[in-house]
């Protein structure tokens, strides 16, 4: 009876702690990607260093498409939704991989 409450204890300290480590990858993708986005070498600075037009359409079409998004979740059912939220947090999560790499090695993003 101890051995199977020990592997249940186990295996929620191993949940648990799966749960905490994504958590702190999704945090560090998403805080990254906006650092990204935002910082003076950043994709918007590239974008606009281009010239004025080229990155006013960007941003548009950026702002055109998360419109278009909006919109499209009332389009979608609540299962579709679900699998599109999980994507996305394994998305961030393996961006917060990627940027925790590159401090790693690097010392930058």
């Amino acid at each position: 009876m101890q051995t199977i409450k020990h592997r249940q204890d186990t295996g929620s300290f191993v949940q648990a702690t799966w749960g905490f480590v994504l958590c702190v990858m999704v945090v560090v993708g998403i805080c990254g990607t906006i650092y990204k986005l935002l910082s003076p070498s950043g994709w918007i600075a590239t974008l606009l260093g281009r010239g004025f037009s080229g990155g006013v359409a960007a941003i548009g079409l950026m702002i055109v498409f998360g419109v278009i998004g909006w919109v499209a979740r009332s389009w979608t059912s609540n299962r579709q939704q679900s699998t599109l939220a999980d994507f996305a947090v394994y998305v961030f999560a393996a961006a917060g991989l990627l940027y925790s790499f590159q401090i790693w090695t690097k010392g930058v993003f």
